[in-house]
């Protein structure tokens, strides 16, 4: 009986410092998914009509003021000019960066098809402060999860352009901050 006892003793102590050596705990995993950043276009960026004679520029401003240099008269039949108009919703109260095309994006061709006529629009600016990297200073949070604002330009224009109508597309991207 003594030797059962003891096995049993052993047995017990064995069990126990196995029980002392380790513990488990769990703990809880989670994730929010947010609503899904994005962007519709309004309003097209409108240079309206203009007459050349030499080499010049149309700036138009995002808060929809247009400015001439150069060989280029703004002519008194204006046309339709307009800063492009963006819709940006997501997140309430989530910030964001807008990144502009750069100077080297975009170039309107002529309607005429003949490929040849062309002008390039640069300079592009926003109605939300952006710096040099695209994040918004001023501006830039879906306070009610949707902002708008405007995007205007410069209009370079060549001396010997010819009269049509011309046309281009460029892209404005967002992302969560």
């Amino acid at each position: 009986m003594k030797k059962i006892t003891f096995f049993a003793a052993i047995a017990m102590i064995a069990f126990t410092s196995n029980a002392v050596a380790q513990a488990t705990v769990e703990n809880t995993s989670t994730a929010t998914v947010v609503a899904p950043i994005a962007i519709t276009a309004g309003d097209d960026l409108a240079f309206g009509n203009l007459a050349v004679v030499a080499l010049g520029t149309v700036k138009l401003t995002s808060g929809n003021v247009r400015t001439k240099s150069g060989g280029v008269t703004l002519t008194a039949n204006e046309g339709t000019y307009s800063p492009a108009g963006f819709t940006v919703t997501g997140e309430p109260t989530y910030a964001y960066t807008i990144t502009l095309p750069g100077d080297t994006d975009v170039v309107l061709k002529d309607e005429l098809g003949l490929g040849t006529n062309e002008m390039t629009v640069t300079g592009f600016e926003s109605s939300l402060d952006v710096d040099t990297e695209g994040v918004i200073t001023s501006g830039g949070a879906l306070t009610s999860g949707t902002e708008t604002f405007t995007v205007g330009a410069t209009l370079n224009v060549g001396a010997g352009q010819v009269a049509t109508a011309y046309q281009g597309t460029f892209e404005v991207m967002v992302a969560y901050d």
